[in-house]
């Protein structure tokens, strides 16, 4: 699985990279939604995890918002069979199959009220 993660990685580096520019235009807006991203999991997900009873799982589930780039950091630091891989591969799963979903349906009905900006809704959606 590692040399396939490698692989991917490079992949991403290399669409990531043409887009900065892009990503710079966006300012201020790309720096609270990563503000909002860390005080989401980490100073709320991660203690109530805990709270609960999850160890290490919690650091996978609560490591990012658990897209590609954070399964080949988990992957390649404990492994996808530790706690913390089994903890970001199902919060990957789940924002996969569930986030989706909920995409597809409240974004949609969200996007035709005219009420926020087409960026705005973009950087939401992921």
């Amino acid at each position: 699985m590692q040399p396939a993660l490698l692989i991917f990685i490079a992949k991403l580096g290399l669409v990531v990279g043409g887009s900065l520019p892009v990503v710079f235009a966006s300012g201020w807006a790309l720096v609270f939604q990563e503000f909002g991203h860390f005080v989401g999991t980490v100073v709320l997900g991660l203690p109530v995890a805990l709270m609960l009873g999850i160890k290490r799982e919690a650091i996978g589930a609560t490591f990012s918002v658990g897209r590609e780039p954070s399964l080949a950091i988990i992957g390649e630091r404990y492994g996808m069979d530790s706690p913390e891989g089994r903890g970001v591969l199902a919060e990957y799963l789940t924002g996969t199959l569930f986030g989706a979903l909920f995409i597809a349906i409240v974004a949609g009905y969200i996007a035709s009220l005219g009420i926020f900006h087409p960026n705005s809704l973009a950087m939401g959606s992921g």
